[in-house]
């Protein structure tokens, strides 16, 4: 079967020459205390020093983590997975119904090369039952290679399935996954709400309204939006204008490619999120801002 039928996405690797454990970047930083937003919007800061001491995994090379970052800014990749854990720790304390006595099953969705996933494996440890699924083989191969099996990742593609029975996960996360995807998304929230078991957490981030305004902060990702304007299939201009006023639609799709998979950056309104995931979802929270400041993460139950 053709890579176009299984709507999988091909990406660069650089998988032989991963960089070494965090503990080993920290001389390329300048200090090693770092602040996050907590799930109710307050400034949390830390020392990730002895932190990092625990991790003995290697990191990524840019290209092996979806670009994200440079190698000088190596140490600060890790920290941002450690954030979204201890706001994953927080949402979990809050709002999941725990089986006493058993792991936590939990599913990273589009877990890339593990940015998230490491964390509650080290700081986790027995406590959890780790999976993380990707629709880029270079993605789930670098995690084979680095490692280690109690962190089950595998090959999914664009099409809505998972190969897991019914109420399966405790926990299922997907961090910038649903900002990437368009015609299926609300077949695919069916499908996570399938495997996720009554009483579980689902924890997914996206661009709300806290977010849209937020872009005239940030030239980088402004201009990598303004790619947009050279897909024809796009009816909106985007621009430094757009960002001054409300967004224009509940749900907005902005084309960026012409690629098959992986081609798109989508925003949803609070309004629509309730009105819409609210359809088969309790939602017990939109924490603006609450994934590393540049997206919301969504803390939604079956119903």
């Amino acid at each position: 079967m053709s890579n176009n039928l299984l709507k999988v996405y091909n990406k660069s690797t650089d998988i032989d020459n991963a960089l070494p454990p965090v503990s080993e970047l920290l001389d390329r930083v300048k200090y090693t205390t770092t602040r996050y937003r907590d799930l109710d919007g307050e400034e949390k800061e830390f020392d990730y020093r002895e932190l990092a001491d625990a991790d003995g995994y290697p990191i990524p090379m840019p290209v092996d983590r979806e670009n994200y970052g440079t190698v000088d800014s190596s140490a600060y990749y890790w920290v941002t997975g450690h954030c979204d854990w201890l706001n994953v720790q927080t949402a979990m304390d809050r709002h999941l119904y725990r089986r006493v006595g058993q792991p936590i099953r939990l599913l990273d969705f589009g877990c890339a090369s593990c940015r998230f996933l490491r964390h509650p494996a080290v700081f986790g440890g027995e406590k959890y039952d780790i999976w993380g699924c990707d629709f880029a083989v270079e993605n789930v191969n670098w995690n084979k290679r680095h490692f280690p099996p109690s962190i089950k990742t595998f090959l999914n593609n664009a099409n809505p399935h998972l190969p897991f029975p019914d109420n399966y996960f405790d926990v299922i996360t997907a961090f910038s996954v649903f900002t990437h995807i368009d015609q299926f998304e609300d077949a695919w929230l069916l499908e996570l709400r399938r495997i996720t078991q009554p009483g579980g957490l689902l924890y997914l981030t996206t661009q709300n309204d806290a977010m849209w305004n937020c872009y005239l902060e940030s030239p980088y990702l402004l201009e990598h939006l303004k790619r947009a304007n050279k897909v024809s299939a796009n009816k909106i201009h985007v621009d430094e204008d757009l960002f001054r006023s409300p967004m224009p639609e509940s749900r907005m799709v902005f084309r960026m490619s012409d690629r098959e998979v992986y081609n798109c950056n989508v925003w949803h309104s609070n309004e629509y999120l309730r009105a819409n995931w609210g359809r088969y979802f309790k939602i017990h929270d939109i924490c603006d801002r609450g994934h590393n400041n540049w997206q919301s993460p969504v803390l939604l139950s079956p119903k």
